[in-house]
């Protein structure tokens, strides 16, 4: 791949609520884009409580627990506004983070 190429891509990464991602993941295919989905770490802030059922009877636990994924995909620099448009009218203006880096160097393994 030549350097103008390489120099044109983008890394987009949206860090969305869980319960807007097969949302988001519909928007990415109406613009032909492939995405990453990853689980999202928390940092300890929140925690819920969960009541877990076991055999031999029943407890409450603390869990730290993320309702947050982080989507992350690589498109061409013209690409990018567009698609980070596309993703706030499905998300909304809630203070999802977006991150939008150069990509210098792409290699296919």
């Amino acid at each position: 791949m030549s350097q103008k190429a390489q120099s044109a891509k983008m890394r987009v990464e949206f860090t969305i609520p869980t319960k807007m991602c097969g949302e988001v993941v519909e928007a990415f295919e109406t613009m032909n884009q492939e995405a990453m989905i990853y689980e999202s770490k928390t940092c300890g802030c929140k925690k819920q409580k969960y009541t877990i059922d076991i055999h031999r009877g029943t407890g409450t636990m603390d869990l730290n627990d993320s309702d947050r994924r982080t989507i992350v995909s690589i498109v061409d620099s013209d690409l990018a506004e567009g698609l980070v448009n596309l993703v706030r009218t499905v998300v909304g203006r809630d203070g999802s983070a977006v991150v939008l880096s150069e990509v210098h160097n792409l290699v296919h393994l």
